[in-house]
């Protein structure tokens, strides 16, 4: 999927869970504790990118999701996902 790819891509400890009309998109736990930190950065990052996905629960698709607000879905992960790896790049 174009979420899994950016996860790869940017390789911040980031997991991918579920299905696609519900996934959950998480972070690992690390050595020096970041997990919680990555996790609230990234979804902050989502907000400031007018997408909501709640950090403690699933996010949905729904047949009413248009694909220019899922290609804006994607972009707005695309980019907090690079704000996670520039924040917490080690």
């Amino acid at each position: 999927t174009k979420v899994q790819a950016i996860i790869d891509t940017y390789d911040v400890g980031a997991e991918l869970t579920g299905v696609a009309p519900m996934f959950f998109i998480t972070f690992k736990k690390d050595e020096a504790g970041t997990q919680r930190a990555r996790r609230d950065e990234f979804y902050t990052q989502l907000i400031r990118r007018r997408i909501f996905m709640t950090p403690h629960h699933h996010a949905y698709i729904c047949y009413r999701h248009t694909e220019e607000e899922l290609d804006t879905a994607v972009k707005a992960i695309d980019e907090s996902m690079a704000c996670v790896k520039e924040k917490y790049a080690g």
